[in-house]
């Protein structure tokens, strides 16, 4: 995509944004589908929350390594934005502080979406050509940021957690200037010298990261409407409140919130 005013290419986290307009927009109308069927539940979340720290690992484990061999991969590496960790504390968290407990749940074999989307991550990396891992990175690693303040309140609420109780660390940024960081990041995405081919490539993994994402809601649904939530060993995500760390961590604020107020049937006018 080019500027109407210039005729150059537009920055390539402009490009991108516009590439995924229509799968951002398919993909809260699939999240709020999926939450607005379903109750809410401590329980919903803990699974939810299990099956993106599988998520996470994967993908910056996958960061880690590749940026080795692909210099332009470097420009991935922000362990500030870095959300698997704080993942991992929720879980525990969610599992009354049984560690032993979260590390089985981490453990255990992941559900068929969560599978798929490690096996693509997977490909991305070890295809002909890993610079696509930017179009999914980019987007997993800017939305929680973007939103995340508002979205950790929400969910304290509609959770009935306490204030500084835990639960949440994927929405916390201690001592780290998330506006500045996420600044630098899209600096540093936007200088990297790509074709015209890799940027298109680039731009069709941030289109894709969203139908991974809503096969996990569909997923969830299914999960719902067989009752309940599977046991962690059969890795099956749940579905509720727990959709909201979903949408944030792919569509950002406007995706959880949708989720989040659809759920309740709040209607409030933030932007």
């Amino acid at each position: 995509m080019e500027s109407k005013l210039s005729g150059e290419p537009l920055p390539l986290m402009d490009h991108l944004r516009l590439a995924s307009r229509s799968a951002h927009g398919t993909s809260r109308k699939t999240a709020l589908a999926a939450t607005a069927a379903t109750a809410a539940s401590p329980t919903v979340y803990r699974a939810a929350t299990v099956a993106f720290a599988t998520v996470y690992a994967e993908l910056e484990a996958t960061i880690e390594a590749v940026r080795l061999d692909h210099p332009r991969l470097g420009a991935l590496h922000c362990p500030s934005l870095y959300r698997a960790a704080a993942l991992a504390e929720d879980v525990a968290f969610h599992h009354g502080g049984d560690r032993a407990a979260a590390a089985a749940a981490l453990a255990a074999p992941p559900s068929p979406a969560v599978a798929t989307y490690v096996a693509h991550i997977r490909s991305l990396a070890g295809g002909p050509s890993p610079i696509t891992l930017v179009g999914l990175a980019s987007a997993m690693h800017i939305a929680p940021a973007a939103g995340g303040s508002v979205l950790g309140r929400l969910l304290r609420w509609t959770l009935r957690l306490g204030r500084g109780s835990g639960g949440l660390s994927v929405f916390e940024y201690p001592n780290v200037n998330v506006a500045a960081v996420r600044r630098r990041y899209k600096e540093g995405l936007n200088a990297l010298a790509l074709s015209p081919a890799e940027r298109d490539a680039v731009a069709a993994q941030r289109v894709r990261v969203f139908a991974l994402n809503d096969a996990v809601f569909v997923e969830v649904a299914a999960a719902a409407a067989r009752g309940g939530v599977a046991t962690a060993g059969q890795g099956v995500v749940a579905v509720g409140r727990g959709l909201a760390v979903a949408a944030v961590l792919v569509g950002g604020a406007w995706a959880a919130r949708e989720v989040l107020l659809g759920s309740v049937g709040v209607l409030l006018g933030w932007a």
